[in-house]
């Protein structure tokens, strides 16, 4: 019976489907919501947007005003190289958002379960599970240190700096702003550092406990025995210390512990980001969060080849098909891609390609043709030729993407090549 209520609630969160809520040149934007159970949510921030616009990513960047776009102050490192560490650094900061929040929920439902009860706990069997997120958000704020004295090495021209290295050394090559503001922040490090060793070192001391919020005078709660959020003293877990070494006097709170870590990331990512890198914090969109679209449906275009008077838009039913065209000349720097089945965008199911692009062709009197599964130039030997009506591309805004009917196709899964 329980399965039976977990299954109908599932349904009934998308028996409405996704809502197209954009539409551009090849790109169609759905709003699905998330199902409330799973407890997740949007782990970007303007600071981990700030750090994606520093990777200088032309996509990106598109559009934007010249004054918000980032500095010289990373242009030393390879642009594909700044591209892939910045990217990364963004989603880790995104990480130990991500794991922050889903702390947060969890000690919160922990409270509220502890005031159900109304008495000092000895066993919740749900609190390991805010010991598994918090040591998740210490270690990818631990890892945002490590990716940031990296980024510096290489703007300065090293192969690799480690972030211990960058505390201890007094070598003057690592002389440079970032390592000055990390080492600014030596206390936070220092704390993040060890309680990070700990529990994704050292390991934990066991499962069994309860939940008490910090400070609460409860006796109950200064026994490490019961209080599995309570942490050890930072000079106990120095070293190789285990779980029967630490102490407890601080009477310090894994809630503390997260909380100063988390703030001392976006502290010292905004030290560098701003003050070292000539990153900008972007402006809010117009859209609020909760009306952005959450699933992109791309529709490529394909790679044309011109006739007298025609463009044509090759797409295939197979790989094999696909390979087997001997229509370009040459296929260096295409590769294959996929054309989308969608089943409620256009009147029918069919598959979507774009075709932004061609319209100056097409007011020149050109006349815009997609062939399917052709084997040469000759379109005659194409499986379907479908040319594209020009009332479609000839006035903007234009119906971009066009749908070719599955029924009329014959196909399962079409494909084309595209630029790279």
């Amino acid at each position: 019976m329980k399965k039976e209520r977990s299954r109908k609630r599932r349904q009934e969160v998308f028996s409405s489907g996704p809502v197209l809520n954009t539409k551009g040149p090849g790109l169609l934007g759905y709003l699905l919501p998330l199902r409330s159970d799973l407890g997740l949510h949007d782990p970007n921030t303007q600071r981990s947007n700030m750090v994606r616009l520093l990777a200088d990513n032309r996509l990106i960047l598109e559009g934007m005003p010249e004054e918000e776009r980032p500095g010289p102050a990373l242009d030393s490192i390879p642009p594909d190289e700044r591209t892939a560490l910045l990217l990364s650094l963004s989603t880790t900061t995104c990480r130990a958002e991500y794991h922050g929040h889903r702390f947060w929920n969890v000690t919160q439902h922990l409270a509220e379960r502890r005031l159900v009860v109304g008495a000092p706990l000895l066993y919740d069997a749900s609190v390991s599970s805010a010991v598994f997120e918090g040591a998740a958000a210490l270690g990818a704020a631990r890892t945002v240190v490590d990716e940031v004295v990296h980024i510096a090495a290489r703007r300065n021209g090293t192969r690799k700096w480690h972030a211990s290295d960058a505390i201890k050394s007094q070598a003057k090559i690592m002389d440079v702003d970032e390592v000055h503001r990390l080492r600014e922040r030596i206390d936070w490090f220092d704390a993040l550092n060890k309680h990070r060793n700990v529990l994704y070192h050292r390991g934990w001391r066991g499962d069994a406990g309860a939940y008490f919020p910090p400070g609460c005078l409860e006796p109950e709660a200064d026994d490490p025995q019961r209080n599995l959020l309570l942490m050890p003293d930072l000079n106990s877990i120095v070293d190789d210390a285990r779980a029967h070494q630490w102490k407890y006097t601080e009477r310090r709170h894994l809630e503390t512990v997260v909380r100063e870590a988390l703030d001392g990331m976006r502290d010292f990512v905004d030290a560098v980001c701003l003050g070292v890198w000539d990153g900008t914090l972007p402006k809010p969109g117009k859209i609020p969060p909760e009306e952005q679209p959450n699933i992109l449906v791309g529709s490529p275009r394909p790679a044309p080849f011109l006739g007298a008077d025609v463009i044509y838009l090759p797409v295939f039913s197979s790989v094999e098909k696909a390979k087997e065209f001997s229509g370009y000349p040459s296929r260096a720097g295409l590769r294959l891609s996929s054309l989308p089945l969608l089943n409620a965008f256009f009147p029918e199911p069919a598959f979507a390609l774009c075709i932004a692009g061609f319209e100056p062709h097409v007011t020149m009197g050109k006349t815009l043709t997609v062939l399917v599964d052709p084997t040469s130039l000759a379109p005659v030997q194409a499986r379907l030729i479908a040319p594209v009506v020009s009332s479609l591309i000839e006035k903007p805004p234009f119906m971009d993407p066009i749908g070719l009917p599955k029924q009329a196709v014959g196909a399962e899964h079409l494909l084309c090549w595209v630029q790279s």
